[in-house]
This record gives structure tokens, C-alpha cells and sequence, in this order.
């Protein structure tokens, strides 16, 4: 399991640390054999809406965050396909 988020906040109290500002841009897809992946720039720090699919036969990596009731703990059980967001830190240890 990561959970490099809650560093996030600790980390951007060094003013030393750039922390993520501007617009909403959308990663273009670029196509793998039969699948679509997005590429981001990983000097940039972001945070990011990701599709996650979580195998039955690993642990879980991210959890699930109920969007619709937020007073629900985050599950770290679910399976299968679901959106959430993320910190480029996310993405970077998960690379």
C-alpha cells in the first residue's frame, strides 16, 4: 500500500517546494497494443483524476474514496475498476 498523501502537506511547508497552480489540462492518450495510456510530464507536480483496476489477486495500492458520502473511511479493500484522484508523488512511487 502507498500513502505518500499525507507527506503532501508537511513537504509544501518548505518554501523551498513549488506546489501545483494554473489550469485543468487534460493528458493527451497515447496508444500501447490494445490499450490507451496517458503520459504526464513528471517534472511537474499535479494532482490527477485516475482510472485505477485493482486485480483480486494483489494487494491494493490505492484506496477507494466515496465522492458521493466523504464521511466514509477511504476502503482499501475494493476491487475491481473505480475513479480517484492523486499527487504526482503517487504516480511517481507507484512508477
Amino acid at each position: 500500500m502507498v500513502d505518500v498523501v499525507s507527506l503532501y502537506p508537511t513537504v509544501m511547508l518548505n518554501p523551498s517546494n513549488y506546489y501545483p497552480a494554473g489550469e485543468i489540462k487534460e493528458l493527451c492518450p497515447v496508444q500501447l497494443k490494445n490499450k490507451y495510456l496517458y503520459r504526464r510530464n513528471v517534472d511537474k507536480l499535479g494532482f490527477y483524476k485516475i482510472r485505477v483496476t485493482q486485480d483480486e489477486n494483489i494487494l491494493n495500492i490505492l484506496p477507494f474514496r466515496d465522492f458521493e458520502d466523504e464521511t466514509k473511511a477511504l476502503d482499501w479493500k475494493r476491487k475491481g475498476t473505480f475513479t480517484t484522484y492523486c499527487v504526482s508523488e503517487d504516480l511517481n512511487v507507484l512508477e
